[in-house]
């Protein structure tokens, strides 16, 4: 029984950009969700299919942080996650501001990361 483990990928999870419409959810009994379980420990303990990255990971951590300030790292961390976003970003999308919402007093206290929220909103609706 192999169908559940087909969802269980990066695209699936949130991780990549994917093309997918739905995500169908299956409701399963004990005996079906025992199998289930005894599949995904059979895959995870599975030395050819799963390896530790973990020491891997870090050694490039350390060395990332040894040759760049920590702020570098993190614009490029934001980049590298969201760059696929960025390129679909156009004039068309953007709120217009030619309304003045960016002029008022209450846009004037929020927080960056609220006028962020707010921008986001107003594009969703538009």
């Amino acid at each position: 029984m192999t169908l559940p483990m087909n969802t269980f990928t990066t695209v699936d999870l949130g991780c990549e950009r994917g093309n997918n419409l739905t995500n169908m959810i299956m409701r399963m009994e004990n005996p079906a969700s025992t199998e289930f379980l005894h599949l995904f420990d059979s895959i995870w303990n599975d030395a050819d299919k799963l390896s530790d990255v973990t020491e891997d990971v870090i050694d490039m951590i350390s060395a990332v942080y040894q040759e760049n300030s920590p702020e570098l790292v993190y614009f490029m961390t934001l980049y590298n996650i969201f760059n696929e976003f960025l390129e679909d970003i156009s004039e068309d999308i953007l709120p217009n501001e030619a309304t003045g919402f960016k002029d008022s007093i209450i846009w004037n206290k929020l927080y960056n990361f609220q006028k962020d929220a707010a921008l986001a909103i107003i594009n969703k609706l538009e």
